[in-house]
């Protein structure tokens, strides 16, 4: 990470990029009709629209949340002065976001219940709803043809595999994320 700039971009397969500032991860990928951005944390959003410049010239038109966790997605609030957003995220999350009324998290524009699929330019999107770490679910997010699985707060760097395993709600489901996780095909998986 160029401390810096206060974050680092990386390619991690052809078109599938991480943003980093060395603590917290977000995804994007480039379709040829737009971005796919997979979280703002609010440590470095105020660089998403400068990283993503940095590699293409496409422009952000999806952001989809993984959770509800604040130090995940509460960066969007960088993201609200792009027009016509499109904000995903799974029913039950988009739900407690409504309530939450926080200006930092806007509410989805498009909910899912359960699982659903993308597919969007040149990319299929899988997503699927799990309960492993947060009250309002977690999401698989699944690349099928790049082989990228992101399932963020499922494993930390540092921690094994969370100190105190985190605000982790349901233990029985965490135990058994580590088995679903494995059943997909993926050479990258990116944990956040």
């Amino acid at each position: 990470v160029d401390y810096s700039k206060g974050y680092l971009v990386k390619e991690i397969k052809p078109d599938v990029y991480i943003i980093t500032d060395g603590a917290y991860q977000s995804m994007f990928v480039t379709t040829g009709q737009g971005v796919i951005l997979f979280d703002a944390p609010p440590s470095f959003a105020q660089h998403i629209k400068q990283a993503v410049a940095e590699v293409t010239k496409e422009p952000i038109q999806k952001l989809i949340y993984s959770h509800a966790h604040v130090d995940h997605i509460a960066g969007a609030e960088f993201l609200k002065d792009i027009p016509n957003l499109e904000i995903i995220s799974e029913k039950g999350v988009a739900d407690f976001l409504k309530e939450m009324n926080d200006p930092r998290r806007p509410v989805p524009t498009k909910a899912f219940v359960n699982e659903t699929e993308i597919k969007f330019g040149t990319v299929e999107i899988q997503l699927k709803k799990t309960e492993y770490h947060s009250n309002e679910g977690d999401l698989f997010i699944y690349l099928p043809k790049k082989k990228v699985l992101m399932a963020i707060d499922s494993l930390a760097p540092g921690y094994v595999p969370f100190m105190n395993f985190d605000l982790t709600t349901n233990m029985h489901e965490y135990l058994k994320m580590f088995d679903e996780l494995l059943a997909y095909d993926f050479d990258v998986l990116v944990t956040g």
